[in-house]
């Protein structure tokens, strides 16, 4: 099953981007054998003795989420947005492979006072911030990090500086003294601001309407314009009912119906439901009922005649040698 999951991952991937292709060969495995059963999410935190009791009840209001599910809904979807930023021109400077690898490092340890069971990780002396370092260093180590990032120590002062400012709350670090940091602030701060989007958008979009009107969610809206110069905006459409494998077909009708013939807007999340584009700010978007019918018309009648030409379900001969098929057969043949 981890051979499998490992290889779907890597054909999703775009071959040019071998930075997250390398994470996934080298520092997933690791992931999976570490956190996937350790609790992100309510679960576990829910009846932790270290945190206090209101701490605790704001973890049983939440759905239980494994640390695993955590790191990877926040980084891959981030990942992606970071390609289609590059792709479109829309960052002055691209961001390297080693600022991405930094980023991959620093939001997969984000937790990483849940990961140990501590309570905080400390960065106000230089004797905190090399414990800080030493932890983080401790928990990379266990997921083969030296394979994916060799040089990942020289960066590791970065890293724990990420570490502690992902999340936006009081008591965050932001301040740069003490710190013995390699890349230039400006680039540090650029990094944050992903950490904090895929530690968003791994928890707070469960479904594609709540990325624009869940208030917890606006966060993400504000990072998009942020890194995309007010360029991109978020988008969605949203089934009222599941219904099974037809509810996948009315999906994919619905994506064809957003981005054929448009330049300008791309599907990036996908629920049961709906899914949630990427779009630029300048295109509009119309689609009327008559055009969502007829799409998923057509996308039916495909699907059936596939289904019909390789196994005529129903078709067969009498003991006359007259051949009998449901009546329906040439509605979608013809």
């Amino acid at each position: 099953m981890d051979v499998f999951y490992l290889d779907f991952l890597t054909q999703a991937v775009d071959p040019a981007d071998q930075v997250t292709r390398s994470f996934i060969e080298h520092m997933l495995p690791g992931l999976m054998e570490q956190y996937a059963v350790k609790s992100a999410k309510g679960g576990d935190h829910s009846r932790s003795t270290r945190l206090d009791e209101q701490t605790r009840h704001k973890f049983e209001d939440k759905d239980d989420q494994s640390m695993l599910s955590h790191q990877l809904n926040g980084i891959f979807p981030t990942l992606r947005l970071l390609n289609l930023l590059e792709a479109e021109r829309l960052v002055s400077v691209p961001f390297s492979a080693v600022e991405r690898q930094v980023y991959i490092l620093s939001y997969l340890m984000h937790d990483v006072d849940k990961i140990t069971d501590i309570h905080g990780v400390e960065t106000r002396t230089r004797d905190d911030i090399e414990k800080a370092k030493d932890l983080v260093a401790e928990q990379l180590r266990l997921c083969n990090v030296e394979a994916f990032f060799p040089g990942f120590a020289s960066y590791l002062e970065d890293i724990a500086y990420l570490v502690v400012n992902t999340q936006q709350k009081w008591g965050t670090n932001l301040h740069t003294y003490l710190w013995r940091l390699q890349l230039p602030e400006r680039r540090l701060l650029l990094l944050r601001r992903l950490c904090t989007y895929s530690d968003h958008i791994a928890y707070l979009v469960p479904s594609p309407s709540a990325i624009l009107s869940d208030a917890e969610a606006r966060t993400l809206s504000t990072i998009l314009s942020e890194l995309s110069n007010d360029e991109l905006v978020f988008t969605y459409h949203q089934l009222r009912e599941v219904r099974g494998l037809f509810t996948n077909v009315v999906n994919n009708g619905l994506i064809h119906l957003f981005t054929d013939g448009r330049d300008g807007i791309w599907p990036y999340l996908f629920f049961s439901d709906g899914v949630v584009y990427i779009k630029r700010k300048s295109l509009q978007v119309v689609i009327t009922n008559e055009q969502i019918v007829e799409r998923v018309q057509a996308q039916l009648r495909e699907i059936c005649a596939d289904r019909i030409k390789s196994s005529a379900p129903g078709f067969k001969f009498s003991i006359q040698g007259i051949a009998k098929h449901p009546g329906y057969f040439f509605e979608f043949l013809s």
